[in-house]
């Protein structure tokens, strides 16, 4: 995905006069594996999204862009069906990477916009953390 914001001659006061649309990510992958059996009444599913790197918050007057650094989220669920398929168990656990999003400023090179452990300025770092659930559902 390709996007731009072109602000020269614009009199706005930016970092960057042509970068990518806050929030767009160069890249999106989405994916999933679905299997279920009716005779046993057994359902998985698991699910994969990647987004690129973004910018999280536009830079002015003299402040760079910070970016959030891509990340990985997968998602898994077992189901099974119960009390002559009336009802439904259900196990999920959501982002079971918990990988760290990191966002950052690009301190060297303005147009590399890929996080660089190395040269790249940590603005925050956290995780948002696995979560795991059940559920039951009964239809009458």
């Amino acid at each position: 995905i390709f996007s731009s914001i072109d602000f020269k001659n614009s009199g706005i006061d930016v970092y960057e006069s042509g970068r990518p649309m806050q929030g767009q990510s160069p890249y999106i992958i989405n994916g999933g594996l679905q299997y279920g059996t009716e005779k046993s009444g057994l359902t998985f599913s698991a699910l994969v999204n990647r987004i690129g790197h973004r910018i999280a918050f536009a830079g002015f007057q003299g402040y760079p862009d910070v970016y959030e650094n891509g990340r990985t989220v997968v998602d898994f669920q077992i189901a099974k069906k119960v009390f002559k398929d009336k009802g439904e168990v259900k196990f999920n656990v959501g982002d079971i990477l918990n990988q760290k999003s990191i966002f950052y400023q690009n301190t060297n090179d303005i147009t590399k916009r890929s996080y660089n452990k190395n040269d790249d300025r940590i603005w925050n770092s956290f995780r948002y953390g696995s979560n795991l659930s059940v559920a039951f559902s009964y239809n009458f």
